[in-house]
């Protein structure tokens, strides 16, 4: 602004705020400077450097607001994530509980099946002379009919779930044992045995066949 010519007077003026100095007027002139305008420029220092102190602040909480902005923004985001997620979890439980449902339902109907056809067999083995029984592969009895459970002298109740170890004598278990195994492996077996019951000693004659038992999947024997 001097143009080629060398200043007569230069007036430096630093820019302070509470001491702290942000910068420095520099003021060159062609005349010496007169109090009145150092007291002046004194005082448009001090102005200057509030000025750049409010422009700071401003930069800074412009700059805060746009940080906070963006992290508003994120935080929504997860938030809309999070709801969405959670909805999408509600929605595969809803789902699992109807088809638990549906499982317990049908799991309910076949075991109504199964208790239907059991006690029809068991209602009709009860008409036919003769006493029955079915027991799986590991001699534990499923069905049985009244005239059946005089072979083992007591209740049908007392015997279904239970095995021919629990409730016979020993000799008695030994021989029905080995048949058991033989009727599994070979088929069809048939023999006469006596046994002493309530007393009394009584001859059965014996016929085991395989059966399979498809409700387990076990081969058992009739």
């Amino acid at each position: 602004g001097l143009g080629h010519d060398i200043p007569r007077c230069l007036y430096i003026m630093p820019l302070k705020v509470d001491e702290n100095v942000l910068g420095m007027l520099e003021i060159a002139s062609f005349e010496d400077l007169k109090p009145h305008h150092i007291e002046f420029v004194n005082k448009v220092a001090e102005s200057i450097a509030g000025t750049f102190v409010s422009v700071r602040l401003n930069m800074r909480t412009v700059a805060l607001l746009e940080e906070s902005k963006r992290r508003a923004e994120e935080i929504t985001q997860q938030e809309e994530e999070m709801r969405q997620n959670l909805e999408e979890m509600q929605a595969t439980q809803e789902v699992l509980a109807r088809l638990r449902q549906d499982d317990e339902k049908r799991t309910h109907e076949m075991q109504l099946i199964i208790e239907n056809t059991r006690n029809t067999l068991k209602n009709l083995l009860d008409s036919i002379p003769g006493g029955y029984n079915l027991k799986d592969q590991n001699g534990i009895i499923h069905i049985i009919n009244r005239e059946g459970a005089e072979f083992y002298a007591t209740t049908v109740d007392r015997i279904i779930g239970r095995t021919d170890h629990e409730l016979l004598p020993s000799k008695v278990y030994e021989r029905e044992h080995k048949h058991d195994l033989l009727t599994i492996s070979e088929g069809d077996q048939e023999y006469t045995e006596t046994i002493e019951v309530k007393g009394e000693k009584s001859e059965f004659r014996v016929i085991k066949k395989p059966f399979m038992m498809a409700e387990i999947g076990q081969m058992g024997i009739l």
